[in-house]
């Protein structure tokens, strides 16, 4: 069983995208990403991650991600 792992995304790509699983969550230990919320054919801004932030916690883990997770400069 994995508890932890360590994943690298540069700046523009998505950590996750609407629809996915949200069995995970995230900690951010460098870097920044903004989360998007959908409204229409464009995105809404949400909000930002900074460092040493932990988020995306779902209240059920089946429960598919209404949002985007992107990276705004790399980030672990």
């Amino acid at each position: 069983m994995i508890f932890c792992k360590i994943i690298d995304v540069k700046e523009g790509e998505y950590l996750y995208e609407k629809g996915d699983s949200g069995a995970t969550f995230y900690f951010v230990i460098t870097g920044n990403l903004e989360i998007l919320v959908p409204s229409g054919d464009e995105f809404k801004y949400s909000k930002g991650i900074d460092e040493s932030t932990l988020f995306g916690q779902k209240k059920y883990f089946n429960e598919p991600r209404v949002d985007f997770a992107k990276a705004t400069n790399s980030a672990v």
